[in-house]
């Protein structure tokens, strides 16, 4: 199911800006400044109600899943290519067998 991201002020009717949050995390989460400008945007949008308390406390609670596994990786990984850091958490055969 595809979200419609521009949404109609329920109040006037108008057409509402898209969450400041969904603009910055399209464009991916890959270091810690970009997951803290998307908790920072989130929290700007949640106050001024470009999303609701729901939506934020999923992204709020999937981003301390990532942050759990950025810590496993930091802590248990080994050494792969480019001096980062590896954490195998599934076989990718198996995860190719399951996919569609």
């Amino acid at each position: 199911m595809k979200a419609n991201v521009v949404r109609l002020n329920r109040r006037s009717g108008t057409q509402k800006d898209p969450p400041r949050c969904l603009l910055i995390a399209r464009r991916g989460i890959y270091t810690a400044q970009d997951f803290c400008n998307v908790m920072s945007a989130l929290m700007v949008d949640l106050l001024e109600g470009r999303v609701t308390d729901r939506v934020a406390n999923a992204t709020v609670n999937a981003g301390g899943k990532m942050l759990k596994a950025a810590e496993l990786q930091q802590k248990y990984g080994v050494d792969g290519a480019n001096n980062r850091k590896e954490l195998l958490v599934a076989e990718r055969a198996a995860l190719q067998k399951t996919l569609p």
